[in-house]
């Protein structure tokens, strides 16, 4: 067996950094003993000390990535914007809104 194994410490270091901060070792406990959404983070114990495998890691992240796809990031179609009309044509299509109702009957 050629597996080369990792302190959590170790494996915290590998991890991809979130916003400029570096995984912590107990975030990779967390993955170890509870899991993220089912799935959890093969590691191996010695004794007291806990450890992992690069390929664990990468496996884990793997499933992970899988079980949530990256959302469509294209933002949705915007309405096209209200043209503002001047003061002279909006009594222009009050005065005509009004002519057709008058000529239906429902205005007076």
């Amino acid at each position: 067996m050629d597996k080369q194994f990792l302190s959590l410490a170790e494996g915290a270091r590998i991890v991809p950094t979130c916003n400029g901060k570096r995984c912590s070792t107990q975030t990779l406990w967390r993955w170890c003993s509870r899991g993220v959404n089912g799935h959890r983070l093969k590691h191996y114990r010695f004794g007291k000390r806990i450890a992992v495998t690069l390929e664990d890691l990468v496996e884990f992240g793997r499933i992970l990535a899988e079980a949530h796809p990256v959302p469509n990031i294209n933002p949705p179609a915007r309405k096209p914007s209200v043209k503002s009309v001047s003061d002279k044509q909006r009594e222009k299509q009050i005065e005509h809104a009004e002519a057709r109702l008058r000529a239906r009957g429902v205005l007076d």
